[in-house]
């Protein structure tokens, strides 16, 4: 006989391959109370006797290795396999889990409400993500299956998720199957603490499992991980950073298990994700399995049919589906947008198509301030400053929820500057967990969190640009918090937008000298920076002298369809800069690197372009399709010169007259929104262009301009809509009918 005696560590990485005799020592010592050992003693070849200290009881028992399985004898009870021992009340107790599961999610209205959309798996199409989702998370023996589900904000993840472990719960219950979903919320997280999100996501269940027994039931199959929102786990390191501090977890788990990575899909390269995740699998000898589940939006039939049956009329939703025909406002072709806006619109008296997302969050502005604050002139504004300020306090917690005390005094303290009497906001903060935008998060009464995160980061957002031009140091202050990442830059540029003021160019430039005179490590710098790109994207006025970028190390930066104005990057580094249908001839890159640059068709570079990008990812057609990634130095050249870098002639051409320049600006405005208001000049100065009234009477002569008019409680308004401008844009179509028209309206424009 041979006693062995050991003690594992409760961290993730309790050992690369738990095979041979010491897989049954792996498995246990996660159950193991802390500074306490598993002792194994092996009285034969196929017997082994264990104990251990669990909950501060003696815990024994036999363990039979027959069949290449491990059979496990215990308090007298007939023999089970060990992924049954561990799952049972003795041990995980994951019938307890399954039953708080199924609670907490049977009082989710909207997950029993839910209905699956299409997604693609594998260039494959299924009408039915549920159930494409659970056949390609199955279990594979002796290997690990890392499921990458992915599509845009608001497209389902994380209801798709519940739903599949509210399911998979009450069949656990039921019997009919022998593992569970952990779902494990990473927003406003790092990677670097992915272990405490793991446990304060099971403190939250209140079930007695912990984070060290985790890895050991995903590895036995018992618990598929689900962690929801890797994205928003990201450091300013970027991808990198996202994909290697998984590996302690999947040290823990390589040869066994499932684990679901849900993210946005502008994160996630496919190409680039397997191929990181090829060199990375080479160290567990091939014992790791890739899949990728992609949820894709709804189509307009399935809009419209949806907006009938929630009783929104027709001629508003057919705004609204004109609409999301726009690249731009693919965002709202969602679930969650839709069922938000169906009740905003519905009984609405103005439907305004370019502003969908403020439309719910005005809406909802409105009808809160007329019921808390009725008789306050600027109750609105009041409950916006509220929302700012819980949005601020969520980032920088690090949370998604904020304990129902903490926002009734953010409402005590807004309500009171505000000038609102002592009695009358007792009764107010009593109510505050009532208020529109809060609500319970998985059944947890105490808490309040936003119905989504794109309305959080709206608010933000919101607080960003009244800090910008009010408050320095509150400013500085919120740019420490977290990362200003693409999704929230576009929230910001949108906002900015909208604003009947242009952004002063002299603010734009105070914040990329503060990036400058931050360290790099610091995360004011890459988020002022970040703050100051967004803001590009928008109209500016000011100093029409060149804007300086100096010495920025920057992550992501989107001026998609930007009008940029004089702007030097010099001595900056960009891991990925888009161009999408921007016009940046105003761009000088004097010594800057950028790692990955994407551009269209549309794009124009000028002659001061001299950054030579490592990798460039071109697409002609509709945003982001047919996107191809070129690394060839000959291929990027190529490309680079035929968008007028180093080679403005070609481009140049487009604006040889001031009526190309008009049509030029404008085709790139209808890229970004479907409808324009050719009456309000402050949101689009172009329409008070001379030459607009000419301009207009060539698109419409070809047909290419659609005129609308939305009622309103005053005089009708014209909502204006350009054809397929992307085809305008790059002045050719693959219809030689289509291809005639278009040179035409160009001859025509450059004649005016």
């Amino acid at each position: 006989m041979h006693a062995q005696f050991s003690r594992t560590s409760s961290s993730f990485g309790t050992g690369r391959h738990m095979t041979g005799s010491n897989t049954l020592e792996l498995a246990l010592a996660p159950f193991a109370d802390p500074a306490t050992e598993v002792r194994v003693l092996s009285i034969s070849q196929t017997t082994e006797m264990f104990s251990f200290v669990r909950k501060g009881g003696e815990f024994s028992g036999r363990a039979i290795h027959q069949d290449g399985e491990i059979w496990i004898e215990h308090k007298g009870q007939q023999k089970q396999r060990l992924a049954s021992f561990l799952a049972s009340a003795d041990m995980a107790n994951l019938d307890d889990l399954a039953r708080v599961q199924g609670r907490i999610y049977d009082r989710e209205q909207p997950i029993s409400e839910w209905v699956a959309g299409p997604a693609l798996v594998e260039q494959t199409q299924h009408e039915n993500s549920l159930s494409a989702l659970e056949e390609v998370a199955a279990r594979m023996p002796d290997r690990t299956r890392i499921v990458v589900l992915d599509g845009p904000a608001g497209m389902g993840k994380t209801t798709l998720v519940k739903k599949l472990a509210s399911q998979q719960a009450r069949d656990f219950i039921e019997r009919r199957r022998t593992s569970l979903m952990l779902i494990v919320s990473s927003r406003g997280r790092r990677l670097s603490r992915l272990n405490d999100a793991i446990a304060a996501t099971l403190q939250d269940l209140r079930v007695g499992i912990f984070y060290p027994e985790v890895p050991i039931l995903v590895k036995h199959g018992l618990l598929t991980l689900v962690i929801d929102g890797f994205d928003e786990l990201v450091n300013q390191d970027g991808y990198d950073d996202a994909w290697y501090s998984l590996t302690e977890l999947l040290d823990s788990i390589a040869g066994g298990g499932v684990l679901i990575l849900s993210s946005r899909d502008t994160f996630f390269s496919d190409q680039e994700f397997i191929l990181r995740a090829q060199r990375q699998d080479a160290l567990w000898q091939g014992r790791i399995d890739f899949s990728f589940v992609h949820l894709q939006p709804w189509l307009r039939p399935q809009v419209r049919e949806f907006f009938r049956l929630q009783g929104v009329p027709e001629e508003k939703a057919e705004v609204a589906l004109d609409f999301f025909s726009d690249t731009r406002a693919s965002a709202l072709v969602r679930p969650f947008f839709a069922h938000r806006l169906a009740a905003e619109i519905r009984n609405s008296q103005n439907v305004e198509p370019d502003r969908l997302l403020f439309l719910i969050t005005e809406g909802f502005l409105t009808r809160e301030a007329e019921l808390l604050l009725k008789d306050h002139p600027s109750g609105r504004e009041v409950l916006r400053r509220f929302f700012q300020e819980l949005a601020l306090e969520m980032r920088q917690q690090e949370r998604e929820v904020l304990d129902l005390d903490v926002i009734q005094f953010f409402l005590d303290a807004v309500l009171e500057e505000a000038g609102i009497p002592h009695e009358q906001r007792k009764q107010l903060v009593h109510r505050a967990g009532a208020v529109a935008f809060l609500d319970i998060p998985e059944g947890n009464r105490q808490r309040r969190g936003f119905p989504h995160q794109i309305i959080r980061d709206f608010f933000f957002s919101e607080y960003l640009l009244s800090a910008l031009t009010t408050d320095w140091r509150r400013l500085e202050a919120a740019l420490q918090l977290g990362v200003l990442g693409l999704d929230l830059a576009d929230i910001i540029a949108e906002i900015a937008g909208s604003l009947r003021t242009p952004v002063e160019r002299a603010r734009i430039q105070a914040l990329f000298s503060l990036a400058k005179s931050l360290p790099p490590a610091d995360p004011a710098a890459l988020n002022a920076a970040s703050l100051g790109f967004a803001l590009l994207r928008t109209r500016t006025t000011g100093d029409a002298s060149r804007i300086l970028a100096d010495g920025l190390y920057l992550g992501n930066v989107s001026l998609v369809g930007a009008e940029v104005p004089l702007l030097e990057l010099s001595g900056c580094s960009v891991g990925f800069l888009d161009l999408s249908d921007s016009n940046a001839t105003n761009i000088q890159t004097k010594n800057t690197t950028v790692m990955r640059l994407r551009v269209s068709a549309s794009t124009i570079l000028g002659t001061e372009w001299h950054s030579i990008p490592s990798a460039v990812e071109y697409f002609d057609g509709d945003y982001g399709k047919g996107l191809s990634t070129n690394r060839q130095p000959d291929e990027i050249q190529s490309i680079l010169s035929s968008l007028g870098a180093d080679q403005i002639e070609t481009k140049s051409k487009r604006h040889a007259s001031a009526g190309e320049a008009l049509l030029d600006a404008l085709a790139r405005r209808w890229v970004r929104r479907f409808y324009l208001w050719p009456d309000d000049l402050d949101d689009e100065p172009a329409f008070s262009d001379p030459l607009w009234p000419r301009l207009r009477s060539i698109l419409e002569k070809h047909d290419r301009l659609v005129a609308k008019f939305q009622p309103t409680s005053g005089p009708r308004r014209e909502l204006l809509h350009l054809k397929d401008p992307n085809s305008l844009l790059r002045r050719r179509h693959p219809d030689p009918a289509q291809q005639l028209v278009i040179d035409e309206i160009w001859t025509a424009a450059k004649s005016l």
